[in-house]
């Protein structure tokens, strides 16, 4: 559905040839020298990107505040595949707009 919101002149089959090509996103784990693995706090990722999309795409900033509230109440695989998503939108607008 963010998809359809955010690039409405974009096919599914578009987006996943997209999706495909965008390379992974480096892992939100460390390790330490001990093998204690923890998992990173990807808020300030997740705040960068959306403060891309808000400059981008034009999300009022009503819309971009409320982006920012509801983060905090997902899960961190939630997290991660919004991250993905916003990293593909970005670069998919980057492409657009060097083409124009």
């Amino acid at each position: 559905e963010l998809v359809k919101m955010l690039l409405p002149n974009i096919s599914l089959e578009q987006f996943e040839e997209l999706y495909h090509k965008q390379s992974a996103l480096p892992p939100i784990t460390s390790t330490n020298s001990n093998g204690i693995t923890k998992e990173v706090d990807t808020s300030y990722i997740v705040h960068e990107k959306l403060t891309h999309i808000y400059w981008f795409i034009g999300v009022a900033p009503k819309e971009y505040q409320e982006m920012l509230a509801k983060w905090s109440l997902l899960k961190f695989e939630e997290h991660r595949s919004i991250i993905e998503l916003l990293d593909i939108l970005i670069s998919y607008k980057l492409d657009y707009s060097k083409k124009e």
